[in-house]
């Protein structure tokens, strides 16, 4: 059984709009063992005038006693978050950290430029290799500088609201970037996640069958380089947890990936697919 890595609830994502209980609800629906919570907690980010960041006091208090009163047949519920990354956060993201107990820390980059994607296709004006080759080499810079996470999250994010027909990330296209990232990755234990989120938007955008997911070639160096994947739902909404597992592990098995992994106060846990 899997755990889905990435999560959302309406209580503590400014975009999300599923409860606890409809999280867990479907989380067994889809035969999941364990969900974790990864939250956005966006530093200096601001969406309708409100600084996109939570209490992790609160968080961490009422999540535990939701844990509490779960029964043992419920899926496991553990505790991570996303941190939105920016250049200047380095410090005040080891320091946040070291000093909460997370079981996951997805580290991922919604902003390029001074943009979100999401918000405005003007950051593309450039031409989308261009932008998938300079969102690259963030994320490059990103985890050297930050390095205390245990998920790059969404490698692919930038690729999903680009206005152009071939929206995906090609590993041939930017086979220096790769390897520098997921160089990283294997080297010092960090998972790279296929997001089924980036997935339903390739299907959106008329991909057909496997060619809706990441490019093989992508995976194919994680895993000769000895590195690790995680399956990540990011849901946001009450029907999301665990999409496209199913899918996901026969394209993965196709590939030569024998397990995933998920982590546990900080440390991995693999899993057989």
């Amino acid at each position: 059984m899997l755990c889905d890595t990435h999560t959302h609830l309406a209580a503590y994502s400014h975009d999300a709009k599923q409860t606890i209980d409809e999280l867990l609800a479907c989380a067994a629906q889809n035969n999941l063992s364990a969900v974790c919570i990864t939250d956005h907690y966006e530093k200096d980010l601001f969406y309708n005038g409100r600084e996109d960041i939570f209490d992790l006091t609160r968080y961490f208090a009422d999540l535990t006693a939701i844990k509490a009163t779960l029964p043992e047949t419920a899926p496991e519920l553990l505790i991570g978050i996303e941190l939105g990354y920016l250049p200047h956060l380095d410090d005040f993201y080891s320091a946040l950290t070291r000093d909460h107990p997370f079981d996951c820390v997805i580290l991922s980059i919604h902003i390029l430029d001074g943009k979100d994607p999401y918000f405005t296709s003007d950051l593309y004006q450039a031409g989308s290799e261009t932008v998938y080759r300079r969102y690259l080499t963030a994320l490059i810079d990103m985890i050297h500088q930050c390095p205390d996470f245990d998920i790059l999250g969404h490698f692919d994010y930038i690729s999903r609201y680009a206005p152009v027909s071939d929206l995906k990330m090609h590993y041939d296209h930017f086979p220096s970037e790769f390897e520098q990232l997921l160089g990283f990755l294997a080297e010092h234990g960090k998972a790279l996640e296929i997001n089924s989120r980036s997935i339903v938007r390739l299907q959106s955008g008329g991909y057909q069958d496997f060619d809706a997911w990441p490019d093989p070639m992508i995976v194919k160096r994680q895993l000769e380089l000895g590195g690790w994947i995680s399956l990540g739902s990011d849901a946001h909404n009450p029907d999301e947890a665990g999409n496209l597992f199913t899918e996901t592990t026969a394209w993965l098995r196709q590939l030569g990936c024998r397990e995933v992994v998920h982590f546990v106060r900080r440390q991995p846990v693999f899993t057989k697919i």
